[in-house]
């Protein structure tokens, strides 16, 4: 993996089959060891947020601390914060600058910014993510000295910006 996090991530089809079965089947597929927490990837109609909800309960009463990722526009328009605002959120929203959390969240863990970024050492383009909270983000099922060295690695690689200074996480 180029020596990039990895975690669980899940691309939600809520008309394809229920919450329990994709969760379930997620949970069969999730490797035992990963750096990032599991992912609930929300953006894909039907947008009902009681499903995601089910989602992430089944995730998080397997001994989980998932996240859920959508966009600012589905957020909105789903009304997604009233039902989903106690869970992380990794938001996607393309612009040069930090947005303001939806409704019903007061922040969020994780920021996608860019979906057309390069990173050194991985091929093609990908998505562009930054937070200011890489623990919340890093769950490792490893033992704690090298969260510590993973962490510490992710503070000395990280490059500063004028809005964010060196606290904010890139990757």
């Amino acid at each position: 993996a180029a020596g990039l996090a990895m975690g669980g991530y899940h691309f939600a089809r809520p008309g394809a089959s229920s919450a329990d079965q994709q969760a379930a089947w997620f949970l069969a597929h999730l490797p035992a060891v990963g750096r990032l927490r599991p992912v609930l990837d929300f953006d894909a109609e039907p947008g009902d947020p009681a499903w995601a909800s089910r989602f992430l309960t089944v995730v998080a009463d397997a001994g989980h601390s998932p996240i859920l990722y959508t966009y600012s526009g589905f957020a909105s328009a789903h009304h997604l914060g009233a039902t989903l605002g106690g869970w992380d959120l990794w938001l996607a929203n393309y612009r040069s600058t930090p947005p303001a959390p939806p409704t019903g969240w007061g922040r969020y863990v994780c920021w996608q910014h860019a979906d057309n970024g390069t990173v050194p050492g991985a091929p093609g383009v990908g998505d562009l993510n930054v937070t200011n909270d890489l623990p919340s983000l890093l769950r490792f099922a490893v033992p704690q000295p090298q969260e510590d060295q993973m962490e510490s690695q992710c503070r000395d690689k990280a490059p500063t910006t004028a809005s964010g200074g060196a606290n904010r996480k890139w990757f």
